[in-house]
């Protein structure tokens, strides 16, 4: 609704593989050795791991993981905030605004999938770019674009927007 109010254009970003960018659980964690494991460190290096006595040991978060999502959280709030210069509404933390190279940028983040609001695409664009810095993002990769240059479906979602209102 305020992109509406504001005549903001909204594009996405998604953050590839976000549990891989975080950070390690805070108690060292080990992968045990399975057959497809085994198969695939036989292929990939030529190494044939004894199953009995050999682990690997998980240098970064893992999905599933019960430390894995606050930890995500945690250094994308970082980003955001203190890397970014953004600032998050306070009864909803999810959403924030800020400006990059200029452009008022609004942002909804949904866990790792960002809904970018600015009065051009170069804003979200910019938005995008910013993140990169410190995650792996890319930007408009998974709508579908209207021949106007909007999205009409993210993620999911049928997005509809008009001069007046995006819905």
């Amino acid at each position: 609704q305020m992109c509406a109010q504001e005549g903001f254009l909204v594009s996405f970003g998604d953050v590839d593989n976000a549990f891989q960018q975080s950070p390690p659980p805070t108690v060292q964690c080990y992968l045990r050795v399975d057959d497809e494991i085994e198969d695939y460190y036989f292929r990939r290096f030529g190494i044939k791991l004894d199953r009995l006595k050999d682990v690997i040991p998980l240098f970064r978060a893992l999905q599933g993981h019960p430390e894995a999502g606050a930890s995500w959280e945690r250094m994308i709030t970082d980003i955001l905030i203190n890397k970014m210069g953004f600032t998050h509404t306070t009864h909803e933390r999810n959403l924030y605004i800020g400006k990059i190279k200029g452009h008022r940028v609004l942002v909804c983040r949904q866990v790792d999938d960002f809904a970018t609001g600015s009065k051009s695409k170069e804003g979200g664009k910019a938005f995008i770019e910013a993140a990169r810095v410190h995650v792996a993002t890319e930007f408009h990769e998974m709508g579908i674009v209207t021949v106007n240059g909007h999205y009409e479906h993210y993620n999911g979602f049928d997005i509809h927007q008009t001069q007046d209102y995006i819905k």
